[in-house]
């Protein structure tokens, strides 16, 4: 039916099984003998992206001799269309804009096609055996305008061309950086690691990273002060960089996203600032669980919070703590003493009743140690349940 292009050459054949010769008659061409009952053409003779009508009668004379071939078994019509139709383009969409680098060109596959030419601006033509073909840097730049030329060809080596399609597109420029860690304006502890972070950049294959020492804290020695407007720059390919810093003070980082090594072609850059010190003294635990400057790394609370309902729990705990497991055992001791003291007087004065004050001694101070036990482990049971985490009695 012609419908789907064909490749060069076209070979035109019938079944006839007495002919030895045929006559061929082709639209656009004529007619045509053959010694053979089957006919190749290719260019010039036929042309791309042509739909061509043809009919064909058999002989069975060696040499398409016309009395001897047979007018009634005249066969067609018969259709073909050669190869060389324009290229349908999928990606960059013609005008398209902010077309990220590298850019993928992609055209869909031509019928027949055996090569493709493709042309970016004023560079050389480059020949393609498959509808596609990826640039990159230094052939494209940033916030550029750019035409391109596709042509199918009928030969692999791409000669036998039909007409090129034309498109333009516009290249984008690589993002400013964002989400930086340390956040801006944030405070880094000279206990950490300095670390610093970005998200990536679409398109960036490289980073251009610097950090300037900007002030030197108060009270730092010589050597920091000296050190004011110290700049380290560095050029990376992930979007972190570890940088170790001793002096304490105000600094400023920024970084930008680059497509070649050296950073000639870049993005606009991200500016943030923070403070490097040095961390708070850590405090001690304390009967105030709250409202404090520093924070005792030994419980599980922060105490630089700012006072709560919740901490009147925590420092009714903090009592009971001291009682059970500081003042308890002083008290234990003191009972054991008094027991002793009890036993050793009323022996000397002939009571007939020491065991009994000393039972009874024992009996109340049981009594008290098993109330605060009880206050304690339902404390601590009504902490875990809001997400405070405590070890068991005995461990304290």
């Amino acid at each position: 039916e012609g419908k789907k292009p064909v490749a060069l050459p076209v070979t035109l054949s019938i079944h006839a099984p007495y002919a030895f010769s045929s006559i061929f008659e082709i639209s656009d061409i004529g007619q045509i003998e053959s010694g053979t009952p089957d006919l190749s053409l290719d260019s010039p003779r036929l042309n791309l992206n042509t739909l061509y009508t043809w009919y064909v009668t058999p002989c069975w004379g060696y040499q398409s001799e016309i009395e001897k071939c047979e007018d009634s078994a005249r066969a067609g019509p018969f259709h073909f269309k050669t190869t060389g139709e324009a290229v349908k383009i999928i990606y960059p969409e013609p005008e398209a804009k902010e077309v990220p680098i590298p850019v993928k060109f992609k055209w869909e596959k031509v019928p027949g096609a055996k090569s493709y030419i493709f042309t970016l601006a004023d560079k050389e033509p480059i020949i393609l055996l498959e509808p596609e073909i990826l640039v990159d840097y230094p052939e494209l730049l940033q916030e550029t305008n750019y035409s391109w030329q596709i042509q199918t060809c009928a030969r692999s080596d791409g000669r036998v061309c039909g007409e090129p399609i034309t498109q333009s597109f516009t290249t984008f420029r690589l993002a400013a950086p964002i989400n930086p860690g340390p956040e801006n304006g944030g405070i880094l502890l000279t206990t950490e690691l300095a670390q610093f972070s970005w998200d990536e950049i679409p398109g960036a294959k490289y980073y251009q990273f610097k950090i300037i020492y900007s002030k030197a804290a108060e009270g730092e020695e010589k050597e920091c002060i000296e050190q004011e407007g110290k700049e380290i720059a560095k050029i990376v390919a992930e979007n972190s960089n570890f940088v170790p810093l001793e002096c304490k003070g105000r600094y400023q980082w920024q970084v930008r996203g680059c497509l070649d090594p050296d950073c000639k072609e870049a993005g606009d850059w991200s500016i943030w600032k923070f403070n490097l010190t040095s961390p708070p003294e850590e405090c001690q635990p304390g009967l105030i669980p709250c409202g404090k400057n520093c924070d005792a790394p030994s419980t599980p609370w922060d105490e630089t919070k700012s006072c709560q309902p919740k901490h009147i729990f925590i420092m009714l705990k903090i009592i009971i703590d001291f009682l059970l497991f500081k003042l308890a055992p002083i008290c234990l001791a003191l009972l054991v003493a008094a027991s002793g003291v009890i036993f050793y007087f009323s022996l000397k004065a002939e009571s007939a009743t020491p065991l009994a004050k000393v039972k009874s001694l024992w009996r109340a101070a049981g009594i008290g140690f098993g109330i605060l036990l009880l206050a304690w482990s339902l404390i601590s049971l009504g902490f875990s349940l809001i997400g405070y985490q405590f070890g068991p009695w005995w461990s304290f």
